[in-house]
């Protein structure tokens, strides 16, 4: 199972402090840790199974397998850290090209690198709770302290398979797509700015999206645009007529035909149940 998270939410990383429940087998381009902070969980990498225990940080590089294998009696709080491309841009390769002997780092050693990542990651773990947007921008900076000293504590490198390198040059092209989606999505978007955007000729780019997202194009674009009303609905007063060019629309009709396929309702049916539930 191809999964990649990172590219169906709005930020360029994923992170997370809760437990680590069972997940099936699954592999992306993107550099995922577990810090286990308390209790203990299993991990499997590579096909290689892992008791992981308190103050013990697993590094999962691009595309390797992996999963996570949770009993009745397991508990445990663990902070995930999951970065890309997208996020690290031109050092991702430093991070995605590192080897470990083992993909667990005891962060309980007594040596400098792991004190400092040890300090930062539970420094991660209490801003997650946060409410602050500024503590954001603190979360950030400590992902890009946490990839340095991982890199710090890697015993090297080694050249990725040819098949590795073609997955991941093939998502990290659908990312750059995406990034388009975000940052431009109320602009007008057609696949062949998308395309060109990536590099990539109309046709081979629409079969690359599709293969690592499940979507096509213009269903991902629609979606997101369509997320975004849902937030201008519920907090705003705007008509759908202003949402619908606020959104990237040119047409109402054509906004209300796609929102009532995101997501069953018209968007008017949509306001009137979030107004609803506020208020009982």
């Amino acid at each position: 199972m191809l999964y990649q998270k990172i590219l169906l939410g709005e930020k360029p990383y994923h992170i997370r402090v809760g437990k680590n429940g069972s997940f099936i087998e699954h592999r992306h381009a993107d550099v995922e840790l577990h810090f286990c902070i308390e209790g203990d969980f299993t991990m499997t990498v590579a096909k290689t199974e892992y008791k992981i225990s308190a103050g013990e940080l697993v590094f999962v590089s691009p595309m390797a397998a992996h999963s996570i294998i949770s009993s009745q009696n397991n508990q445990n709080t663990v902070l995930v850290v999951i970065v890309g491309a997208t996020f690290l841009r031109r050092n991702f390769s430093q991070l995605s090209s590192l080897r470990f002997s083992s993909p667990i780092l005891d962060l309980a050693e007594d040596t400098p690198i792991a004190k400092e990542l040890k300090t930062i990651l539970l420094d991660c773990a209490e801003l997650c709770g946060s409410t602050d947007p500024t503590d954001e921008l603190m979360i950030m900076g400590n992902i890009y302290k946490i990839c340095a000293y991982v890199a710090k504590a890697a015993d090297g490198r080694e050249d990725l398979e040819n098949e590795t390198q073609k997955d991941i040059k093939a998502i990290s092209t659908v990312e750059k797509a995406l990034e388009l989606i975000y940052y431009h999505y109320n602009e007008p978007i057609t696949v062949e700015c998308a395309a060109a955007e990536t590099g990539y000729g109309k046709s081979n780019f629409c079969k690359i999206f599709k293969n690592v997202t499940g979507y096509t194009f213009h269903t991902m674009l629609n979606k997101y645009r369509c997320e975004n009303a849902c937030a201008l609905l519920k907090e705003t007063n705007m008509s759908v007529a202003e949402i619908s060019p606020a959104v990237g629309f040119s047409e109402s009709k054509t906004f209300c035909r796609v929102f009532r396929e995101c997501f069953g309702v018209t968007p008017g049916e949509y306001r009137k149940n979030s107004v609803d539930f506020r208020n009982k």
